[in-house]
């Protein structure tokens, strides 16, 4: 999945994808399963709660949090609501639209100008005569 992470990124996981499988996970449990996700007591919170003692204008941080700035981010960049969704794991992009919908930008000015000019196109070959005319 070379394609689903950028050149510097593959280049901090390299070390740990060294003798493995393109399917197989770079970390896991002893069993062999996924991680689970954090919760507040796992080691994402304990580095929170370090971070803040070292910096008392560290904010509290959540990996959910994380995850909806990894969401805008890709927005903000201009990522297809299909790839987003995709990265997110979302079943339909319908969810996607509905969560950060508000965060696409607005291009109805750009869709006016292109109708605009197709449209401007075609009226050369509207025949005129009475009642046809402006």
């Amino acid at each position: 999945m070379a394609g689903s992470a950028s050149a510097s990124v593959l280049k901090l996981l390299a070390p740990a994808m060294v003798g493995k499988a393109l399917d197989e996970l770079l970390w896991c449990r002893p069993d062999g399963q996924p991680l689970r996700p954090p919760t507040t007591t796992h080691w994402f919170g304990a580095a929170v709660k370090r971070c803040q003692a070292a910096d008392e204008k560290f904010p509290r941080v959540t990996v959910h949090e994380l995850r909806h700035t990894a969401a805008s981010l890709m927005i903000a960049s201009g990522a297809n609501v299909n790839t987003v969704q995709s990265q997110l794991g979302h079943k339909a992009a319908t969810m996607t639209l509905d969560q950060y919908g508000h965060l696409v930008p607005d291009d109805l000015d750009d869709v006016a100008d292109t109708m605009d000019d197709l449209v401007s196109g075609c009226a050369q070959n509207v025949p005129e005569g009475p009642g046809l005319s402006e």
